[in-house]
């Protein structure tokens, strides 16, 4: 008997993209498995159409919730797991699945006793559902960067994912990584008030439980919109100051762990990252995508002006879990 898997959705305002993101979940070459669309108080016909698929399929559940915030329908679609559950999958509403993830995912789980977590690579989409700057995404999620004697530096792809690396960016993008069930029993939720940075902090604790696991192949399709709210760089900002901020106060973390994590923070505001979007809107310029290419310089511009800034929240925070 092959496990169950639970797949989550939260959906706010969602009706137009969740049928494509539905349609790729019925499509899965692994049949058991779970839906559960957890609809946060949205305004348009987001749980009317949730309520239709459920109909159809008897695997799908739709709940419906007051508004409270991604974090919020994500811990409402935790508290609705089935009992028997093995896996569970945080989706995006606007993403969509290639027909294997499931089953390459799990399957990741199953061979390897002392893993905890099982990710993937994706590729962007743009609002049309057309391959949007090929490659880029994947490039994203294969760097490795780690923390060796208060240093960021690079490593090998083959380098298992661990605290220390975790700890300078996120490698795991939560449309294409399942979790164990019964660690999430140990770890506890997603983080309230983490918005923007939930998934991270997860992973970040899972990592402390056993072995992460790499898929390196794209299995999802993450779909870039001007609504994305990881193109918010100061609530980015904020959102991992608390992150940082709750995992020191946890007094669970080693000396170690903790220097991992103001290194990382700083990497992240360094030249290194300002380098990378500079990049990345000269290549907009080259395929004439003014706007895109804008926005990248925009972002730039904040990261530069932000650093200082970032640099006083940061050590505000360490002060307060000291």
């Amino acid at each position: 008997m092959t496990p169950l898997v639970s797949i989550i959705i939260p959906a706010y305002n969602s009706e137009i993209f969740l049928s494509e993101t539905i349609d790729s979940i019925l499509g899965q070459t692994y049949a058991n498995w779970e839906l559960i669309i957890i609809d946060d108080g949205s305004k348009d016909a987001t749980f009317a159409l949730s309520k239709q698929f459920e109909e159809q399929d008897a695997r799908i559940r739709a709940v419906q919730k007051p508004n409270g915030g991604v974090v919020s329908a994500l811990n409402r679609g935790l508290s609705e797991l089935s009992e028997e559950s093995f896996g569970v999958i945080t989706f995006g509403h606007d993403d969509v699945m290639k027909s294997n993830l499931v089953e390459c995912l799990v399957n990741e789980l199953i061979r390897n006793e002392k893993a905890v977590l099982a990710s993937a690579l994706g590729s962007y989409i743009d609002a049309g559902g057309e391959l949007f700057r090929p490659g880029e995404m994947e490039r994203h999620f294969s760097e490795r960067f780690s923390v060796q004697n208060g240093r960021a530096i690079s490593l090998p792809l083959t380098n298992r994912i661990d605290f220390e690396m975790l700890a300078v960016r996120n490698y795991i993008p939560a449309g294409g990584a399942i979790f164990k069930k019964a660690v999430l029993e140990q770890t506890g939720g997603f983080l309230t008030g983490c918005d923007g940075s939930e998934d991270w902090h997860l992973w970040l604790r899972f990592s402390q439980k056993g072995e992460i696991v790499f898929v390196n192949e794209a299995l999802y399709l993450y779909r870039r919109h001007d609504k994305n709210i990881t193109n918010n760089s100061e609530f980015m900002g904020k959102s991992q100051i608390f992150m940082i901020r709750d995992l020191v106060k946890s007094g669970k973390l080693s000396k170690t762990q903790i220097e991992a994590l103001i290194v990382g923070y700083h990497f992240r505001n360094s030249l290194q990252e300002i380098r990378y979007r500079r990049e990345w809107a000269m290549n907009n310029l080259k395929e004439i995508k003014l706007v895109e290419a804008a926005k990248q310089f925009r972002h730039v511009v904040k990261l530069m002006l932000q650093k200082k800034e970032n640099s006083r929240r940061l050590l505000e925070a360490i002060e307060v879990g000291s």
